[in-house]
This record gives structure tokens, sequence and C-alpha cells, in this order.
């Protein structure tokens, strides 16, 4: 589903960038791999945001009328968690979000870019270096509008270190490989 609003056209517009930087690159092997990952992890935050806006049955996240769906944290606590901790798609969420972020640091080795990748991606089970647990601290008992902005910036974030690797990849003073 394709939301209204900043975030979404300022993705759509990094995409088109990162395209086009593909597009004039020679050697594509390992950016092919930083791209498909990408991708596949864009389109996995896109699915549960998809899914977050079905269960709660909301048509429109910009209209008022839909304040008190959106301001619930419900639905994201039913998506997310249950009784004994973590639901199953919560699980996968933590699973697949850091098999991401280490299958890049995999390809990356300049500095830089790696804590770039670890602050603008957390994915740990806890947050940083605090004692917070991930999964409670970005999702538990928060707004369902306030889960779906942080997972668009989460989207905008796989686009901003995607296009820092591919913009190093094109400039001969300083590349991350």
């Amino acid at each position: 589903m394709q939301l209204s609003g900043t975030f979404d056209t300022h993705n759509a517009l990094l995409k088109e960038e990162i395209d086009n930087k593909i597009n004039s690159l020679t050697n594509k092997d390992t950016i092919a791999i930083f791209h498909n990952i990408s991708n596949l992890h864009y389109n996995y935050i896109d699915s549960i945001i998809d899914s977050l806006i079905s269960i709660s049955k909301v048509d429109d996240i910009i209209d008022s009328k839909n304040y008190k769906q959106l301001s619930s944290p419900k639905y994201v606590n039913e998506l997310f968690f249950n009784s004994s901790g973590y639901t199953k798609f919560g699980k996968a969420y933590i699973e697949r979000t850091n098999v991401y972020k280490d299958t890049l640091l995999d390809l990356v080795n300049h500095p830089l870019l790696r804590k770039k990748i670890y602050q603008l991606i957390p994915s740990s089970v806890t947050n940083y270096n605090s004692d917070e647990i991930f999964l409670e601290y970005y999702f538990q008992h928060i707004s369902l509008i306030g889960v779906i902005t942080h997972l668009k910036n989460i989207q905008n974030n796989i686009l901003l270190i995607e296009l820092s690797y591919l913009n190093n990849k094109t400039n001969a003073n300083t590349v991350y490989n």
C-alpha cells in the first residue's frame, strides 16, 4: 500500500537516484548484492506497514476520522507481542532485521559506513548500549501512526545507506568496500 506523505515522496526520489547510480556503474557484482538485500528488506518493511493497516482497517492514515485507531497501540501490540513475549511475527522481524544488517556489514569494510549501518538500522535485542529491549522500545505500547512513521523512517534509512554505499563506490577518493 502506498501511503501519501513526505517519506514516500522522499523515498521515491532516493530510489530513482539509486537506480541511476547503479545503471552508470560497470562493476556491479557486490553492488547488485547490496541493492537486492536492500530491496528485500525495504519491501519487507512495506509488508509490515500493510499488515498494520490491514488489521486496523484504517483506509486513510491522513484522515482525522481515523484518529482513534491511529493513536491506539492495540494493533501494534497484537501483531508483535503476546502473553509470553513476542509473537511469531515479532520474532521474525528481529531475525530478518538482524540478517539484513549482518549481511550489509559482511559486504562493507569502511568504518564510517559500518558505523552508519549500526546507527541507522537498530536490530539487536538491545537498543545500542541501553538496557531497553529492542522490540519493546520501538513498538510496544506505541501508537499505530507512531510505528508506521518509525517504519517509514527505517525504509528511508535503508535507502540512505545504499546511496552512501553507491556514492562511495563511484568516488575514487573514498571507497566503501
